[in-house]
């Protein structure tokens, strides 16, 4: 197996460490990735060291997690990791570690990890260390615990969604004994936050097998922290099997598809429970409820759909149209969405070639009619762009009040 060709400060860090008398190593993840043909995103180093010789040894250093041994080393103003070897102690709540034991042996540290695959280490000088056959796993495509499964699963509950995510970002199997104890313990996701769940599960929708949301289903998963969810992708199966896959890896995108047949209401529920943010809660309601109306392409309901949505959000209704068969639609509704950007149409009150203000000096009280007027002429506009102009609308405006 090639060397691992380590950033300069990551090398400059482990052979520091080992000069001082420490062993280091890369782990976790980005072994993982640079074993699978990946950059790795970030370098974590493992350490013999102490947190406060780690401190001793670089002059830059900030404390990150120090209770579980983590320390943040500065070099040229980017900070990585180092976390002394440690074995966790008992978990009661299947969350946290009730204390954390430090080693100086690599072991004991790499025992702990969740699967075999983010259970490898590595240093240029000793080169791979796989006490867990974790690189096999990798070359046959396979996610195994590291031990015993359901242990680690009642370590930390989040794990068994960490399979299944793995299971979809990287299109592998899990492995038989992992799998059954992911079933067997599925109930200790109830003692999991929703925000560390979420995570999970949108990195799993976005993944290259979005269809794996299935697997949290049938793992007996989603039933324990989202059943409403559960039954909404067995009762739109057939369309969620046929076109998941096809849409775009967007969040709002494929959260629209698996629930836009749920009333807005419950709609809401499920994704404020799932702690997103309220840009997106709006977004996935709002394309939801477009989706589910039939494609009308005339440039009147193009322009109404923008006044009442937003360019960008009718330019991701006429794809989902696409995505739900619409084909025909979908192309007559782009070719006029197309052409109504391009020409810059007035698609919005503020883009009317009157205000409030003109119609006050028109005599029209404020109020609420004059709120009805001025949407009134929207509409006129929407239907007709070539009557946005001031001295038309004003005139109208003034017919509608009973005006000469």
């Amino acid at each position: 197996m090639n060397k691992i060709e380590l950033p300069r400060s990551v090398s400059f860090i482990i052979s520091s460490l080992n000069d001082a008398g420490y062993e280091a190593y890369i782990v976790g993840g980005c072994v993982r990735d640079y074993l699978l043909g990946k950059q790795p995103k970030d370098w974590d180093i493992t350490t013999s060291a102490l947190p406060e010789d780690v401190k001793h040894v670089f002059a830059h250093t900030y404390d990150t997690g120090i209770e579980h041994g983590t320390v943040t080393v500065l070099i040229d103003k980017v900070g990585y990791e180092v976390t002394t070897y440690r074995i966790d102690g008992e978990y009661k709540d299947n969350r946290h570690p009730e204390s954390v034991i430090f080693t100086n042996k690599l072991t004991g540290d790499l025992a702990r990890r969740d699967f075999t695959m983010n259970a490898i280490a590595y240093n240029d000088s000793e080169g791979f260390v796989d006490m867990f056959n974790g690189m096999e796993d990798l070359r046959m495509g396979i996610i195994r615990a590291v031990r015993e499964p359901s242990e680690r699963f009642r370590e930390d509950a989040l794990r068994m969604m960490r399979a299944l995510r793995f299971s979809a970002q990287l299109g592998f199997e899990i492995e038989e004994n992992t799998k059954r104890a992911i079933c067997e313990n599925a109930s200790l996701i109830k003692n999991i936050s929703m925000e560390r769940i979420r995570d999970e599960l949108i990195k799993l929708i976005l993944s290259d097998n979005p269809l794996n949301i299935y697997e949290v289903k049938a793992e007996g998963l989603m039933d324990c922290f989202m059943p409403e969810l559960s039954s909404t992708l067995e009762n739109q199966r057939n369309e969620i099997t046929a076109c998941l896959e096809m849409t775009a890896a967007d969040t709002v995108k494929r959260l629209s598809l698996l629930m836009h047949s749920l009333p807005a209401t419950e709609q809401e529920k499920l994704l404020r429970r799932l702690r997103l943010d309220n840009r997106t809660v709006k977004d996935v309601i709002t394309l939801s409820r477009c989706m589910n109306v039939k494609p009308n392409p005339t440039p009147y309901e193009i322009r109404k759909l923008i006044s009442e949505t937003s360019v960008s959000m009718t330019d991701d209704v006429i794809y989902m149209w696409s995505v739900l068969g619409y084909k025909e639609e979908s192309t007559t509704a782009h070719r006029i969405f197309e052409r109504i950007t391009a020409d810059g149409d007035c698609c919005s009150v503020a883009q009317l070639a009157i205000s409030g203000e003109d119609l006050i000096k028109e005599g029209i009280p404020a109020g609420k009619q004059l709120g009805d007027i001025l949407r009134a002429s929207l509409d006129e506009v929407l239907r007709q762009p070539e009557h946005n102009s001031r001295e038309y609308l004003i005139d109208k405006a003034v017919k509608m009040m009973g005006g000469k």
